[in-house]
């Protein structure tokens, strides 16, 4: 199981196109060292692979994670109106 499954955003993201989850401090804590950093960069490369963009923001329990769906909109020219 990977970090992000065993601490739970995996499960996050995929059930919400918007939303924040926070890694409490005692999660962290149990990361192997280094393992910050690759946990950030794993939930960076899931998130953009699912279509997310995701920030992530300390806070003094932890490390809180915000993410939203980005939808792609093609850029077509709206008609105008010549009357």
């Amino acid at each position: 199981m990977s970090e992000l499954e065993r601490t739970g955003l995996a499960i996050a993201l995929r059930q919400s196109d918007r939303g924040e989850y926070l890694i409490s401090d005692k999660q962290i804590a149990s990361m192997p060292i280094g393992g910050l950093r690759a946990f950030e960069k794993a939930a960076l490369e899931f998130a953009i692979s699912n279509g997310f963009q995701i920030r992530s923001e300390d806070k003094p329990d932890g490390l809180l994670f915000q993410w939203r769906k980005v939808t792609r909109v093609s850029q077509q020219e709206t008609p105008t109106d010549n009357a």
